[in-house]
């Protein structure tokens, strides 16, 4: 176990540090355009592809990860108490003015970039869910569309949304 632990770390360590040559010596490419130049552009997409799938993986565990934090916030919910004369609100807006500090000093790509970047993908579950339950809803008669186009079902005399001239 201790070689598997170590190992892993001393060798992702020269696999570091060898593309960091590799890129360096290469006018600061990425690796995937070395390995186009190198050998061939179909060894570049495939790089591209596999960078790509993993960092969704990463992605997919990072929301699964923030969906799983919200439960368990609203599961055990945190409960301030008054401390050193403060109310819990006032609390709160320490703790919140302390974010916003340690947000505001730290380079963005450490906090904010992959914060912002996981929260996209959240955005986008949403999206697919709420069109998803439209039409879900639409076609099992429980939310009826509203376009004339669609809604053929319209009372008697009701005028076209556009006045055709």
């Amino acid at each position: 176990m201790l070689w598997v632990f170590f190992g892993s770390i001393f060798m992702g360590a020269m696999h570091d540090f060898g593309a960091l040559v590799i890129s360096l010596r290469n006018e600061g490419r990425s690796i995937s355009e070395v390995a186009a130049k190198y050998i061939n552009m179909r060894v570049r997409f495939i790089f591209f592809a596999v960078v790509f799938l993993s960092l969704l993986i990463v992605t997919a565990i990072a929301v699964v990860g923030m969906y799983l934090c919200i439960a368990i916030g609203s599961l055990v919910p945190v409960r301030l108490g008054t401390a050193f004369g403060i109310p819990p609100t006032g609390l709160w807006v320490i703790i919140l003015l302390i974010y916003a500090w340690v947000a505001s000093t730290l380079p963005v790509t450490t906090l904010l970039q992959p914060r912002d970047y996981i929260n996209a993908w959240q955005l986008f579950v949403a999206m697919g869910l709420m069109v998803v339950g439209v039409a879900v809803s639409s076609f099992s008669g429980g939310l009826p569309l509203v376009a004339p186009a669609f809604n053929r079902a319209l009372p008697a005399g009701t005028p076209p949304m556009a006045k055709v001239q």
